[in-house]
């Protein structure tokens, strides 16, 4: 539990960091093009639910990715996600593809985006490991505070098959991005 804990911690310090180092001003500004840029992202986010069962989740990947039009962004984004239900551990590793489809248009301050997910899955829990193929959606916000950071919002939809189980992830995850 500590080392949960510890790791979501760090990944929020993290987040704040970047934030502070990147963000070059306070206010929002208004974007002209996003073709040919190319983004480092950081995000997370820490789920805790007290149903049935005491159940923390803790969230955190990284991204890389460009834009090739003004539009179209291909991305490859590792995550880790840690679930820790009554005690009993699971931890997952993802290697995504990504490609988001961006409501772009000069001038804006936010871009909100759509997109779809291919990539494959490592699993250990209970004593057991498994790999899978993994697909998804997602959907979000980019909000600029600057031309070389955006915040992040997104809602995210990803299924694997885990031990012969289809597993499906819903994950709402905040976090930042570094054009350059």
């Amino acid at each position: 539990m500590f080392k949960i804990k510890f790791t979501a911690l760090m990944a929020i310090v993290m987040m704040l960091a970047f934030s502070l180092f990147c963000a070059g001003n306070s206010y929002a500004v208004q974007i002209e093009s996003m073709q040919g840029k190319k983004f480092v992202s950081v995000y997370g986010n820490i789920n805790n639910s007290s149903a049935d069962v005491d159940i923390l989740m803790t969230v955190i990947g990284g991204t890389f990715g460009m834009f090739f039009t003004d539009n179209m962004e291909v991305n490859g984004t590792l995550v880790l996600m840690s679930v820790d239900a009554d005690g009993e551990e699971a931890t997952t590793y993802s290697m995504l593809g990504r490609f988001n489809y961006n409501f772009y248009k000069s001038g804006l301050t936010f871009i909100p985006y759509a997109g779809g997910t291919l990539g494959m899955t490592y699993a250990e829990f209970g004593g057991y490991s498994d790999s899978s193929l993994s697909y998804g959606v997602q959907g979000g916000i980019k909000y600029f505070m600057s031309e070389e950071t955006s915040f992040n919002f997104e809602l995210g939809y990803l299924h694997s098959e885990i031990e012969s189980s289809d597993v499906d992830s819903l994950i709402f995850s905040f976090g930042i991005s570094y054009f350059f």
